[in-house]
């Protein structure tokens, strides 16, 4: 596999705690490896086990709080130097498309921890408990058309854009 600096960019998406478990009726995926990824099915069983898991609650944002993970988000991308290309926050998820000269896992692990920073400054979460998932999906961009396409999915095929 290139290097990242080969890399035009990243499209990184991680979801809110608990609002995605595997069984998930949309489907989820397992990482085996760096290379490995097991597609989960739909499967009651597995999901009411992941939920029975879960150390807090479900996190959704509201609009204030997206509207804090957006600026958090382009505030330390910013910061490092980092390109922001496209960003939707979700409800329940977040999709960023990112050119960095860092590790995709760097930059969605640094906006993570910056977004959660300032949501518990602002008194927008309550005290403890995750609010993102442990992980999230990380796909290298190499070509400028897949970055046109992902930039394109990710500010037009969310739903209304409430921010």
């Amino acid at each position: 596999m290139p290097q990242n600096e080969d890399a035009l960019a990243y499209f990184l998406t991680f979801t809110c705690h608990g609002t995605w478990l595997h069984g998930d009726e949309r489907g989820s995926v397992q990482r085996l490896g760096p290379e490995n990824v097991l597609e989960l099915d739909a499967n009651r069983a597995r999901h009411e086990s992941a939920r029975r898991r879960m150390t807090g609650d479900p996190v959704t944002l509201d609009l204030e709080q997206r509207r804090v993970v957006d600026s958090a988000i382009r505030e330390t991308c910013k910061f490092h130097g980092w390109e922001v290309k496209a960003l939707n926050v979700r409800t329940n998820h977040v999709h960023l498309v990112v050119a960095s000269d860092v590790v995709p896992e760097r930059v969605m692990n640094t906006v993570k921890v910056w977004a959660t920073t300032m949501l518990k400054r602002g008194g927008l979460l309550p005290p403890g408990g995750d609010v993102w998932t442990r992980r999230g999906s990380k796909r290298y961009l190499w070509r400028e058309d897949h970055v046109s396409e992902v930039c394109w999915y990710v500010l037009n095929r969310q739903g209304p854009d409430l921010i």
